[in-house]
């Protein structure tokens, strides 16, 4: 298995960043808001602790749902978490079944899949597949693969790289409501990357961004 790469916990925090907004300092699984601006504004220490925290929390619930027999989070135990394969089933078996699901047209089967493949769990890392894989989901409806799927396009990680069907992409996840895809998507209308430029509709939906509990957004609203 490939070691993770940092990306990898800054697309775990993203991806749990709107538990900050309902979160209780009494909770230790959740960092607190002073940590998580300590950490945005780069101090390495802070960062740290809170990938750890959201982790945790990341690990606790793929458990749950393990328990109750959903495949996507056993393959994610044993291959984020290094869950004993005595507690989950044979990668192969695990892989036969998520991509079984995947073709079947279940949406987070596919999002899955993507995922193993842009970080080469279990499978050989292989950037075109997943996004062909998030295409699948975000076609169906899934607001995080239409993010994913922009951001590798966005940084052209496959073998296409188009800066202006990543933001088709990011506004299609806005719309359904993704905190990452609202962010990211007023970014490229405020610099005119990939789509007009368009500072009022930037500003948008960087609101929205933070309505939905995105830190950035809320700093950059901060900062203007």
């Amino acid at each position: 298995m490939k070691r993770h790469s940092t990306s990898y916990f800054a697309i775990i925090f993203t991806a749990l960043c709107t538990l900050c907004s309902c979160s209780n300092s009494s909770n230790d699984r959740h960092p607190d808001s002073q940590l998580i601006e300590i950490a945005d504004g780069g101090n390495a220490t802070a960062q740290y602790k809170v990938a750890e925290a959201y982790l945790a929390l990341a690990e606790e619930y793929y458990r749950m749902a393990a328990d109750n027999d959903y495949e996507p989070a056993k393959v994610r135990l044993q291959t984020s978490f290094h869950e004993p394969k005595d507690k989950c089933y044979e990668d192969s078996t695990v892989i036969k079944q998520v991509t079984s699901d995947a073709e079947n047209g279940d949406t987070y089967s596919q999002l899955t899949l993507g995922d193993m493949y842009y970080y080469g769990d279990s499978v050989t890392q292989d950037y075109d597949t997943a996004m062909l894989w998030y295409e699948r989901a975000a076609s169906h409806g899934s607001a995080e693969a239409c993010n994913k799927l922009g951001l590798c396009l966005y940084l052209g990680l496959g073998s296409h790289k188009s800066q202006q069907d990543a933001a088709y992409w990011f506004e299609k996840g806005a719309q359904l409501g993704h905190a990452d895809a609202c962010y990211n998507y007023a970014v490229c209308l405020q610099k005119g990357v990939g789509t007009s430029q368009n500072k009022r509709a930037a500003i948008s939906y960087l609101k929205k961004a933070a309505e939905l509990g995105h830190l950035r957004a809320k700093k950059m609203l901060k900062d203007q």
